[in-house]
């Protein structure tokens, strides 16, 4: 049995955003953790976060990252739910497809990504945690470590040349068979 409490958002319309943000958070967390004790339990990962700063309109980043353009070569998730499948391919030519796990426009899209050893993706922006943000969360096992770290690199290059060139930051984690954690 697994129990969650997660409190300390402020009264203002900050507090609102950092609430939507983490609900969102904490259900993508908790299905990854589902997904991963069904597939994957006792294996390691291999798990990259790759976000980028943006001073664009909310619904001009969902499009960009949602839609075929400077972030996708061909795709588009307009009209899934979760249980369909999708398929995109990002204009750096890699493919993630899958399963469709949770939708919430226009903040994100998460899934299984099947072609990555049944990994899982989330794709999408945030207001809260540091600003605006576009980001691409995967998290893989059994590909390879040099593919994986191609894979992460490609990824902050893509959404550098999608909104610009000098706010990118991204993140990394490995877990150790014994254990999840987030990345």
């Amino acid at each position: 049995m697994l129990r969650l409490v997660h409190s300390g958002f402020g009264p203002d319309a900050r507090g609102d955003e950092e609430f939507d943000g983490t609900r969102r958070g904490w259900t993508f967390e908790l299905g990854s953790l589902q997904h991963y004790l069904a597939h994957h339990a006792g294996r390691s990962r291999q798990a990259f976060w790759a976000r980028k700063a943006v001073a664009v309109r909310d619904e001009d980043v969902w499009t960009q990252m949602t839609r075929p353009g400077k972030f996708l070569r061909e795709g588009s998730i307009d009209g899934l739910t979760p249980g369909d499948r999708y398929r995109l391919v990002l204009a750096t030519g890699d493919v993630l497809e899958g399963m469709v796990t949770m939708h919430v426009p226009p903040t994100e899209i998460a899934g299984t990504v099947a072609n990555l050893g049944n990994g899982l993706m989330r794709l999408g922006f945030e207001r809260c945690g540091g600003g605006p943000q576009a980001h691409l969360w995967l998290s893989t096992w059994g590909v390879p470590v040099t593919e994986e770290n191609a894979l992460d690199s490609r990824c902050r290059l893509l959404l550098d040349r999608t909104f610009g060139e000098d706010l990118s930051t991204s993140s990394r984690s490995a877990t150790p068979a014994s254990g999840f954690t987030t990345g």
